[in-house]
């Protein structure tokens, strides 16, 4: 199934453009404003959410919260021509984006690309987690009818919250490390070009230790997920009796 990408800039040239360029991999569906990208995502499946963030009446960070507010589980990527990590920040925390990139884009369409199918895939991952949820409910909502099963309802219950919390915890904590790979990256890219002066080096010498601040936290909380999902999984692949209860090791 190919992707559809909802792409929100009230640049027309940049629609075309940006259709013209990715149209061949993804399903791209254009809109000229926030309300009617509100309008469209409302409407319609999307995959993957693109907006420019210097927009009229709507700007991108406000349509992407309320784009997060209507679809929670799409992935959200920002354009932006300004510079400096304050907005980049602003985004992550109201709009919840998963990456963003700096404009134009002329010669960046394999980065955007790349971008896009990491978004997808992680889409693709969350619609997995919804479905085995929605499995876990039902599987409760059956043993339900069975009053024999009231322990095996506990565990089912148990195994739909930990699912749903390991889902959660690990997805929370990607978003601001990809985000500060992407900044401290650009930053190496302006380092290496020898244009910078002294003062603007230790400016991004100081940048990038807070980056590092930001993202250090972040991998740790992942470390711990991580282990929590394998001891989760652990205790998923113990043997089970006939009322879905754990059989005791011998």
């Amino acid at each position: 199934m190919n992707a559809t990408v909802l792409y929100v800039d009230d640049d027309r040239m940049q629609l075309e453009r940006f259709e013209q360029k990715l149209g061949k991999f993804f399903k791209v569906i254009p809109a000229d404003s926030g309300p009617k990208g509100v309008e469209v995502l409302e409407k319609n499946a999307i995959h993957v959410v693109v907006a420019d963030q210097e927009m009229q009446g709507m700007n991108g960070i406000e349509f992407l919260k309320e784009a997060q507010r209507i679809s929670p589980h799409v992935p959200r990527i920002m354009l932006t021509a300004q510079e400096g990590e304050a907005l980049v920040i602003q985004a992550v925390n109201e709009g919840k984006v998963q990456g963003y990139v700096r404009k134009p884009l002329d010669g960046k369409e394999s980065e955007v690309l790349s971008l896009l199918n990491l978004c997808y895939q992680n889409y693709l991952k969350e619609e997995v987690i919804q479905r085995q949820n929605k499995e876990l409910r039902d599987l409760v909502d059956q043993v339900k009818l069975s009053k024999e099963k009231d322990v095996a309802i506990a565990r089912l219950e148990s195994r739909h919250r930990v699912v749903n919390e390991l889902g959660h915890n690990l997805r929370n904590p990607m978003t601001p490390v990809y985000t500060c790979y992407q900044m401290l990256g650009e930053m190496a890219t302006q380092y290496q070009s020898g244009k910078l002066s002294d003062a603007e080096k230790r400016e991004m010498f100081e940048q990038a230790i807070k980056m590092i601040g930001i993202a250090a936290p972040e991998m740790e909380r992942l470390r711990e997920e991580l282990k929590n999902l394998s001891r989760f999984i652990q205790d998923e692949t113990d043997p089970v009796g006939d009322a879905g209860l754990p059989l005791k090791k011998r």
